[in-house]
């Protein structure tokens, strides 16, 4: 399997580190290049990242990364602002409520 947990949040943390600048696809496919990780591996965790709106790519020459407000959430420790406007529904049974009683 391609997908690589630790590759994704170092991913997601250089681009949170920039926000809301933007960083090419060169820079950031230098970085990990450099450090050993393979090209394919790279781009398929950048795929996944995208697929889960958790990063967008910038349409420019050379393409540019931003993490979005999605991302940014996952990484804070509260959830950020998703957690505090997401509703939250909770279906309780009558066995289960009378249980809580």
């Amino acid at each position: 399997m391609k997908l690589n947990r630790s590759l994704q949040y170092d991913i997601l943390r250089i681009l949170a580190d920039e926000y809301p600048e933007t960083i090419s696809h060169a820079f950031l496919g230098k970085k990990f290049m450099d450090s050993g990780i393979d090209p394919m591996i790279f781009a398929a965790n950048l795929i996944y990242l995208m697929e889960h709106e958790l990063i967008r790519k910038e349409e420019f020459s050379p393409p540019l990364y931003i993490c979005t407000a999605k991302g940014l959430d996952l990484l804070t420790a509260d959830g950020g602002i998703t957690a505090i406007c997401s509703p939250q529904t909770w279906d309780f049974s009558a066995e289960v409520f009378h249980n809580l009683i």
